[in-house]
């Protein structure tokens, strides 16, 4: 078996046909599409993504770099279809390895086992979004909860360590003092009381996404926040069916007013690979 480079950006709603002795294995994954983006093989999902996690090409005001997929990486076989449907004129950007087959050469087993496996156990994410029009009051010591999830029958999901959580304005402005607080069953991950310190992780340090300026202007001036995605460790990464699986934002500081002509987001998006149970 040969094997040549891959780094192919392919456009949204287009079938790509693979050749008869040629396939993909593709490792990292980028993309501009504004919703959830699914890329398919024969037609069935391998891959959840979306631009704030991983954008096409990193940007002043989203430099996440391609998103590494680790063990959920994606092989497409000799003659198979290769299909990504993300936001209108959206595109993935697709990096790994092409393989060519010398003749009568068979699929590399550990290639196959993973080809099988893929629709069964694939990269997702949680995402979600609680706002603030202009003028709202988010009173101190308040919580909101942009994810509020329970694992459903025939899944579970493995929290990977991506982690983006912070309350910003429209413009990209981080909001100091808003921290994320994670709960699995209802238990909080983190401190029980103030007496120790803030609740939950500073939103600097999460960003969402990482980058180096806001977009107040064109450039934005530089942000103060951490320029790589926050990983997450927990003692519990695996979240079974019936868990349930939350995010609170809560402002840790004095009363805020969001700022005339503002909307303020307390956004959220966690990486997870999804694995398919019986």
């Amino acid at each position: 078996m040969k094997t040549y480079p891959l780094d192919k950006v392919l456009d949204t709603g287009t079938d790509y046909v693979m050749e008869g002795k040629r396939g993909y294995v593709i490792k990292k994954v980028a993309t501009d599409s504004t919703t959830k983006g699914v890329l398919k093989v024969e037609g069935a999902p391998v891959l959840e993504i979306v631009k704030d996690i991983c954008p096409l090409y990193p940007t002043l005001t989203n430099i996440n770099p391609a998103l590494d997929l680790g063990e959920y990486y994606i092989v497409v076989e000799p003659n198979e279809k290769l299909r990504f449907e993300g936001s209108s004129g959206s595109k993935i950007r697709i990096i790994g390895e092409i393989f060519e087959l010398e003749t009568g050469e068979a699929v590399p087993g550990g290639l196959h086992l993973r080809h099988d496996e893929q629709t069964g156990k694939y990269l997702t994410y949680f995402s979600g979004d609680v706002t603030a029009a202009a003028g709202a009051t988010v009173a101190s010591k308040t919580e909101v909860f942009p994810i509020d999830i329970e694992v459903g029958a025939g899944r579970k999901y493995v929290l990977t360590g991506g982690y983006q959580a912070e309350a910003r304005l429209d413009n990209l402005v981080n909001v100091p003092g808003f921290y994320s607080r994670i709960y699995i069953n209802d238990d909080p991950q983190d401190i029980l009381s103030r007496t120790a310190g803030p609740y939950g992780i500073d939103g600097r340090s999460a960003p969402n996404p990482p980058r180096l300026s806001d977009a107040s202007a064109n450039p934005g001036p530089a942000v103060d926040v951490e320029k790589t995605m926050y990983k997450l460790k927990l003692e519990k990464m695996e979240l079974i069916p019936g868990d349930k699986f939350k995010i609170g934002v809560s402002n840790e500081a004095g009363d805020y007013v969001v700022p005339t002509g503002r909307t303020l987001s307390r956004i959220v998006h966690v990486i997870v690979g999804y694995i398919k149970v019986k």
